[in-house]
């Protein structure tokens, strides 16, 4: 069993070494083997041996001699039933993950959205882009990101270093978001955001993340402009 799991068990109780109720027994014990159905065929035909058989985790006792097509049908009931049960469990496992995935996504578009209500609070290009940042690391990701300006204003990354190269390389790109391994850059008219740790391991939330960074990234521009509009009024 140990060796190859198999679908059904047909067992004797009386054998050499270990009677059929301790095999039983020690089955139900470990993980791999405790749902195994288990058919008690034995010689022995009381009542007391049958409970036994059932307190030992048996699910069937049939008494010899046996009844082929008995027997045949038997065991194609509980190789059919195992197999729905496979069934159901995979199915109520594949449920609890798309409930689980809606929770997430619900629980992330509601962060987008208080995005969009505490960004118009905010009156300055770095503050907007923290807030961004702030959004991300709230999804499990790490961002950089470079608001254009003279000067640039860098948020998470200095101006000197390997992200803010990255992100100069493809300021002028005409893609708005480009992949490339575990990194994945939004790319607007007035900023640009790379994230570092993209979850390339997990489909679903890889795809989540590019479509929430190309929503937020879009949300940042129109709110950048609107900055820099005022900032250049004043002036």
């Amino acid at each position: 069993v140990q060796a190859s799991i198999p679908d059904i068990i047909l067992l004797d109780v009386n054998m050499p070494g270990m009677t059929g109720y301790e095999v039983c027994t020690e089955l139900r014990k470990h993980n791999a083997s405790s749902n195994i159905p288990i058919i008690f065929v034995s010689a022995m035909d009381n009542v007391e041996e049958r409970l036994a058989g059932f307190e030992a985790g048996g699910n069937e006792y049939i008494t010899k001699p046996i009844d082929p097509e008995r027997v045949l049908e038997k065991i194609t009931y509980y190789i059919e039933h195992q197999a729905e049960a496979k069934q159901a469990k995979a199915d109520s496992n594949t449920a609890m993950q798309v409930a689980m995935e809606a929770m997430t996504s619900s629980s992330e578009l509601g962060q987008i959205i208080e995005f969009v209500k505490t960004s118009q609070n905010i009156q300055t290009l770095e503050g907007i882009g923290k807030q961004l940042c702030e959004v991300t690391q709230a999804f499990g990701i790490t961002a950089s990101a470079v608001i254009y300006g003279s000067p640039n204003t860098y948020i998470n990354c200095s101006s000197d270093s390997m992200e803010a190269r990255v992100l100069s390389k493809f300021r002028n790109s005409k893609e708005r978001i480009i992949s490339i391994g575990v990194r994945t850059m939004a790319c607007s008219d007035s900023m640009g955001v790379l994230i570092n740790d993209m979850p390339v391991d997990d489909e679903s939330r890889y795809g989540r993340f590019k479509d929430h960074l190309a929503v937020l990234s879009s949300i940042c521009d129109g709110r950048l402009l609107t900055i820099k509009s005022q900032i250049s009024l004043t002036d």
